[in-house]
C-alpha cells in the first residue's frame, strides 16, 4: 500500500498518511470478501470485528492529528486488528471442517489464507525485530491470495452459468413443443391454473383438417411437415399479440390479453391467405386447412376453459364449413 500511495501522491507526508489509512481499513474489505466467498453464515461476529476496525481507524486518526500518538507508534493496534481478522477466518475454516462443509472453495481459501498468515507473521516479526517496513512478503501473499480466489470465483461462475443454461434448456423443453417450438400443453395448463386475471382475454382455437388422412396416405413425415408449417402460420399471425400453444396432436390455441379491440377477423383472413400460399407451393401432399374459432372473456367467466369451449364450438362449425358440410 505504501508503494501505491507514493505513486499516486507526490507529497511524502500525504503518501505516508494514505498508506497508514489504507493499512488500517484493509481488514474490513478483506473480511467481507472472504465472508462472501465462503458464504459464512454469521450475522454478528463479523460486524463486531468490522466495527472494531473502524473504531480503531477513527481513534488512531484522532490521536495522530492531535499529536498524542502518531501512526508509526500506533501501528501495533492495526496489527492486532489484522490478527483478529485472521484468527476469525481460521476459526470459521475449522468450524466448516468440523461440520464437514469442506468444498473446493474452502480448500482454495485455506491454501491462500495459509500463505497470507505465514507472510503476515514474517513481516510483523521483521518489523518488530529490525524495524523493516517493506512488507514484501505480505504484498506478495495478498497478490497470490487474490489470484487463487479469483480463479476459483471464475471457475464457480462458469459452473453456475452452465447450470443456469442447462436449467433454461430443461425449462424450455418442459414448456415448449419440440416439433413446432410453440408452448406445449404443460405451459397451457400452467397458465390456466395460475392466471387469475383473465379480464378482456380472448381465446382462439385451431384444428388441422385432413391431418389423419395425410398421415395414413403419405406417412408421418408428411404429417409432421403439415403440423410444422401450420404451426408456423398460426405463430406468424398471432404470436405478436399473445401466446400460442400446441395443446393436442392437431389442436392449437392462442390466448390474447387485452383483446377488446383486437381485430380478430383481419388476422384470421391473413392466416387463410398464408395457408393458400402454402398450398400453392405444394410442399404438403394434402391440402392444408386450418379451422379456427374464437371467444372473448365475458364478465361472468371465471374459468378460461369455459371460454375455450365456446371458441371450440365456433371452430368446429368452421371445420364443417371448410369441409363443405355446411
Amino acid at each position: 500500500e505504501t508503494d501505491v500511495c507514493s505513486l499516486m501522491l507526490l507529497n511524502r507526508r500525504s503518501s505516508a498518511f494514505a498508506a497508514f489509512m489504507f493499512l488500517m481499513i484493509m481488514p474490513i474489505p478483506f473480511l467481507m470478501f472472504v465472508k462472501s466467498f465462503l458464504e459464512i453464515n454469521d450475522d454478528k461476529i463479523w460486524k463486531i470485528i468490522c466495527n472494531l476496525c473502524m473504531l480503531q481507524t477513527v481513534v488512531c486518526s484522532l490521536l495522530h492529528f492531535t499529536g498524542f500518538y502518531e501512526f508509526r507508534r500506533s501501528i501495533w493496534i492495526t496489527h492486532i486488528s489484522i490478527c483478529m481478522v485472521l484468527v476469525y477466518l481460521i476459526a470459521v475454516i475449522i468450524y466448516k471442517i468440523i461440520k464437514k462443509q469442506t468444498d473446493q472453495k474452502l480448500k482454495a481459501c485455506m491454501m491462500a489464507l495459509t500463505l497470507v498468515i505465514i507472510a503476515t507473521i514474517v513481516d510483523m516479526v521483521g518489523y518488530y525485530k529490525t524495524g523493516n517496513n517493506s512488507g514484501m512478503f505480505g504484498r506478495s501473499s495478498f497478490l497470490v491470495f487474490i489470484i487463487i480466489l479469483g480463479l476459483e470465483s471464475a471457475r464457480q461462475a462458469v459452473t453456475s452459468l452452465k447450470k443456469r443454461r442447462r436449467m433454461e434448456e430443461l425449462e424450455q423443453f418442459a414448456l415448449n413443443d419440440s416439433m413446432t417450438g410453440l408452448y406445449n400443453r404443460n405451459a397451457y395448463d400452467y397458465f390456466i391454473n395460475n392466471e387469475s386475471d383473465i379480464k378482456n382475454h380472448m381465446v382462439v382455437t385451431f384444428d388441422l383438417n385432413n391431418l389423419k388422412m395425410c398421415n395414413d396416405n403419405y406417412g408421418h413425415s408428411a404429417g409432421d411437415a403439415y403440423i410444422i408449417n401450420s404451426a408456423h402460420i398460426i405463430e406468424t399471425a398471432f404470436d405478436r399479440f399473445g401466446k400460442c400453444y400446441r395443446i393436442g396432436g392437431d389442436e392449437f390455441c392462442c390466448i390474447i390479453p387485452d383483446a377488446t379491440e383486437f381485430q380478430i377477423e383481419h388476422f384470421i383472413q391473413k392466416m387463410h391467405q398464408d395457408v393458400a400460399i402454402l398450398n400453392n407451393k405444394n410442399i404438403i401432399p394434402t391440402e392444408v386447412e386450418i379451422a379456427c374459432g374464437y371467444a372473448l372473456v365475458t364478465p361472468d367467466d371465471t374459468d378460461i376453459e369455459k371460454v375455450r369451449e365456446r371458441a371450440d364450438e365456433m371452430m368446429y362449425h368452421n371445420k364443417k364449413v371448410l369441409k363443405g358440410l355446411i
